[in-house]
């Protein structure tokens, strides 16, 4: 996803860099480039173009149609996005991760970090610090401002009044996001809110379907709506208007629980975008609210009988022999 609008910029800018020629290679291989080669291709964009171009770039993410971006878009609040953002680094087990170090109602305030290599360079900070800034502008947080939040010196802004700033040279792997207000702004998406996201955040319909226990029905229906968010029970009975106990205990006299509802859900649309999207798997277990790659699996495994790839391919066959 980082990758696309960065080898554009370069290519029109050295078409014959053999950065890109690299890149391609790798993308044609792998389906993504490694981080040493994304900070290559961020280093050499950015002596060429300049920072703020770079920064730019994360403007293009707006009209992206990557099924990865539309959820962290579809929150109904800046600390929500922010916690699928950060889940997001953790699920594919990114070099590179961001981290919150303290948030309130207005601002958040983020670390980008590895625990498992060199710490990631000044470019690579700003352009990850970009897309958050991108995201939650999107999202509808008014006055939007980021500035960089080194430890013994003062704030830089990176983004005010709708642009991107330069910076300066410094360290860059600590941020304030902070905004003046939140008023949702995600529209529905054709072709893909029908499988990831709520058509219509914060409108959910609430009625119960014909047939099925109402408390676990308007469950589903607020689990489904986002089944990627990190759900408690807490936050389900907020959305539901009632309290964590009561709840529970309606659950539990429909003969069900709050974790076989989420567990269900997640399961049925993991299962409803293999049959009906080519999005590969590995991508699928993020949007569906899972762990890992390695969590997904193992309860893909013990609800269907079979991994995700070959639940794939078995339906898929049994589509052509219908047709």
């Amino acid at each position: 996803m980082v990758s696309a609008p960065v080898l554009r910029a370069l290519g029109e800018v050295d078409p014959v860099s053999p950065l890109l020629a690299e890149a391609r290679v790798e993308l044609n291989r792998y389906g993504g480039v490694t981080t040493a080669l994304q900070r290559s291709l961020l280093e050499e964009l950015a002596e060429r173009t300049g920072v703020v171009a770079v920064l730019q770039l994360s403007e293009e993410f707006r009209q992206s149609r990557e099924p990865l971006l539309y959820v962290l878009l579809n929150s109904d609040s800046p600390n929500l996005v922010i916690d699928k953002a950060t889940r997001l680094t953790r699920y594919f087990h990114s070099e590179h991760r961001v981290r919150v170090v303290a948030r309130d109602s207005s601002f958040v305030d983020i670390q980008h970090y590895s625990d498992r290599a060199g710490p990631p360079v000044a470019i690579e900070s700003l352009f990850v610090c970009s897309l958050h800034t991108a995201i939650l502008d999107t999202l509808g947080c008014r006055d939007l401002r980021a500035e960089l939040t080194p430890p013994n010196h003062s704030p830089v802004v990176v983004f005010a009044d709708g642009r991107f700033r330069d910076p300066g040279h410094g360290p860059a792997d600590r941020w304030r996001l902070a905004w003046s207000s939140f008023q949702p702004t995600r529209r529905p998406i054709p072709g893909l809110d029908d499988y990831l996201l709520a058509t219509s955040v914060g409108h959910t319909d609430l009625s119960p379907e014909p047939g099925l226990p109402t408390a676990a029905a308007l469950a589903q229906q607020v689990i489904a709506a986002d089944v990627s968010r990190r759900w408690t029970v807490q936050a389900l009975a907020s959305s539901l208007l009632e309290s964590p106990r009561t709840l529970q205990r309606r659950l539990h006299d429909e003969g069900t629980t709050f974790t076989r509802l989420l567990a269900d859900a997640r399961l049925e649309e993991a299962a409803g975008l293999l049959r009906a999207t080519a999005i590969p798997a590995s991508e699928i277990g993020y949007l569906c609210g899972f762990a890992d790659a390695a969590h997904f699996n193992r309860q893909f495994r013990g609800r269907w009988g079979m991994p995700p790839g070959l639940y794939r391919s078995r339906h898929r066959a049994d589509t052509v022999s219908d047709a």
